[in-house]
């Protein structure tokens, strides 16, 4: 359980200073349209991506940038972020296509070595229960409470961030999905095509 905890600890910091997908702005720009003055990020030609400029949604008026479809402006990065999943204030980090699956990792590894740890102080109070005074089970009680309640936290993101994924959404596109005309079809009802 200690290597877990290690591995869990050094996920933490990986994703606290990983790249969620930022965008790219200044040298990786092709030069303003003369007519719009908006940056466009390099890319390929793509004729999906040119036909979603002609509508405005994805125009970053902020980084003046025209967006790829399913990227997002952070407001706390203050950067448009490549398939922008989510800000998550545990992590002071944003997730998106870069680190989605470090946070997934996550996820997972806290719910294991938290379950070890609860299981550990399970085991030493079953163990003998004649061998502990009321004192050390008290605090060994009010000390799985709360990580009893950061696995269950953290059981309930990990199986919606499976479901995301079964039906390839970010959290974003889930929780709005209303605002995005790709996951809108004729009948104004959800459709992914995706």
């Amino acid at each position: 359980a200690d290597v877990f905890l290690v591995f869990e600890i050094l996920l933490y910091l990986w994703l606290v200073w990983s790249d969620p997908g930022i965008l790219p702005q200044g040298d990786d720009l092709v030069a303003p349209e003369a007519s719009t003055g908006l940056m466009q990020v390099r890319q390929p030609e793509n004729i999906e991506s040119l036909l979603w400029i002609q509508d405005g949604k994805n125009i970053c008026p902020t980084c003046r940038i025209v967006r790829p479809l399913r990227s997002k402006h952070c407001r706390t990065l203050d950067r448009c972020v490549s398939r922008f999943d989510h800000f998550c204030p545990f992590l002071n980090n944003t997730i998106g296509a870069k680190n989605y699956r470090l946070y997934i990792a996550f996820l997972s590894l806290g719910i294991l070595v938290n379950a070890a740890f609860i299981a550990t102080v399970a085991y030493y109070l079953i163990d003998d229960p004649d061998d502990h005074e009321w004192p050390v089970i008290l605090f060994a009680i009010l000390l799985v409470g709360p990580i009893l309640g950061m696995v269950a936290w953290s059981s309930m993101l990990l199986m919606s961030h499976i479901y995301l994924m079964s039906a390839n959404l970010t959290t974003n596109e889930y929780v709005n999905w209303v605002r995005y005309k790709y996951l809108i079809n004729e009948e104004m009802k959800f459709n992914n095509d995706f």
